[in-house]
């Protein structure tokens, strides 16, 4: 019985962690070099996932992490001073 609800449980959290999962592929895939992604802080607040990325640039180094917000559909990695995007975090990542 537990075993059942669990499994329940996990299919009305979006799969758990899918919801998270395909975000975090959905914003790897922005960068140069999508296998070198690497995540910190990722969180999911209701329909959103956010979070902050890491990735290769041209020379082969890491940049440095950068905020990033996603839905089931599209992911946006933080242009850097763009208020649009600093307020869209406000909302829904603090």
């Amino acid at each position: 019985m537990r075993t059942v609800i669990v499994a329940v449980l996990c299919l009305g959290l979006a799969g758990c962690g899918g919801r998270i999962e395909k975000v975090k592929n959905l914003a790897a895939n922005q960068l140069r070099d999508p296998a070198s992604a690497q995540f910190r802080n990722v969180r999911q607040g209701g329909a959103f996932v956010c979070g902050e990325i890491n990735g290769k640039n041209g020379f082969g180094g890491y940049s440095g992490f950068t905020r990033f917000i996603g839905t089931d559909n599209s992911a946006v990695i933080d242009p850097k001073g763009d208020a649009f995007f600093d307020k869209r975090w406000a909302d829904y990542c603090s």
